[in-house]
């Protein structure tokens, strides 16, 4: 018998998965955990969809879509440690765990994250049950 079960990525998908971005300069994992949506997740979809809507829309600026992709991926993200000693902080205050805006800034700001958060959750192997 095989168990198709154990290639399940819908379920951890949809729970979420540890995530950590990279120090690019440093080579290794920045302490901050996050917890991400898998593509597959339902709020993923959603995110998707609102983001094709206007990526698909001609009238639509380089800023609105690059906009629109900021606000995909922070859709992405389920919650993030916001802990005094390795919690997010932007400009030099904790960002408490849902609060989206700053999240958008840091990632305006910091666009190396973007692509690592978007290779990670299109990754389906990272959302496979051990």
């Amino acid at each position: 018998m095989v168990d198709f079960g154990k290639y399940n990525v819908k379920t951890l998908a949809n729970e979420g998965m540890e995530f950590h971005f990279k120090d690019i300069i440093a080579d290794e994992d920045i302490p901050t955990k996050f917890v991400v949506y898998g593509s597959d997740s339902d709020n993923i979809r959603k995110a998707r969809k609102e983001f094709n809507a206007v990526t698909d829309n001609d009238k639509a600026t380089d800023t609105k879509k690059e906009e629109a992709m900021r606000r995909f991926l922070v859709a992405c993200i389920k919650s993030w440690d916001d802990s005094k000693e390795n919690g997010l902080a932007w400009n030099d205050e904790i960002v408490k765990s849902g609060e989206k805006g700053p999240l958008m800034e840091l990632l305006e700001a910091c666009p190396q994250f973007q692509g690592q958060l978007s290779e990670f959750i299109t990754d389906r192997t990272n959302f496979l049950a051990d």
